[in-house]
């Protein structure tokens, strides 16, 4: 069946041992209510607050700051309805998926996870695509407000999470007061990179290379993405990407996190 093929697959490509993405610490078990409710609130909100003050909420002019919080919105609610759907994916799985194929009944609570099964499983590679793509505006939405407190005399871009982190990638000499900041867009947002930016950019949104393309359960709990570019180059015939939307949103929420702390703490400083 469809899972043995993606075990099988999955197997082949980590013993090819190029594999780029979500392929390590990996939760054991996946609590959905607690993941939901980890990434429910906002982190930058106090950094929004102090910024624009609490009347945020009511204004309906658009500009860096309701934009960001309503696309963390989008970006929550994409990731609590895929997974929330993907739990109820999964309870089929274990309990109803063989049962009338070999010839069973369905109990009670069997029935009532068939249904909920029926409305959700047509959705479940959609909801999973949306996540990447609001996480990826999320990010350029994020950087506009780096502008509030990144005040040297050279900037970066502040529209593009992609254009912002290049910059600091080829900055030869220390930030000034700010190379604390720099250092951490540096070295620890390789996730943005792979797997976010290559899966949304290239296999996604824009016309990419020819690949394959795996969406199915490597695991007992997770839904994963596993795509092989298809290339003519030999160097780059087994590279693996592989995506999870539950490790994505906990790098996301560490992010936003530390973003929200630095902005904060400077401006407090400066003022």
């Amino acid at each position: 069946n469809e899972h043995e093929l993606f075990a099988y697959l999955t197997k082949q490509m980590i013993m090819i041992n190029q594999i780029r993405g979500h392929t390590q610490k990996r939760k054991p078990t996946v609590n959905v209510k607690n993941t939901i409710k980890e990434i429910r609130h906002n982190p930058l909100f106090p950094l929004i607050s102090y910024l624009k003050g609490n009347d945020i909420l009511f204004v309906t002019i658009q500009d860096e700051f309701t934009k960001h919080i309503q696309t963390y919105e989008f970006y929550f609610r994409s990731v609590e309805r895929f997974l929330k759907n993907m739990s109820i994916s999964r309870r089929w799985e274990n309990n109803c998926k063989y049962v009338l194929k070999y010839g069973g009944k369905y109990s009670k609570q069997q029935k009532l996870i068939s249904e909920k099964h029926k409305k959700v499983k047509f959705y479940l590679e959609l909801d999973f695509f949306n996540c990447i793509i609001y996480a990826r505006i999320l990010m350029d939405r994020t950087i506009s407000l780096a502008r509030y407190f990144i005040d040297e005399k050279i900037l970066p871009s502040f529209t593009s999470f992609n254009d912002h982190k290049k910059y600091f990638l080829k900055q030869k000499n220390i930030y000034g007061k700010h190379e604390d900041y720099a250092k951490y867009i540096r070295e620890k947002t390789e996730w943005f990179d792979v797997p976010l930016k290559v899966i949304r950019d290239k296999f996604l949104v824009h016309a990419g290379p020819k690949h394959t393309q795996v969406f199915g359960w490597p695991d007992t709990f997770n839904l994963d993405l596993i795509v092989r570019p298809i290339s003519q180059k030999q160097d780059s015939q087994n590279e693996i990407i592989i995506i999870n939307i539950v490790n994505l949103a906990g790098e996301i929420k560490t992010f936003l996190a530390w973003f929200a702390q630095y902005g904060l703490k400077y401006l407090k400083k400066s003022n």
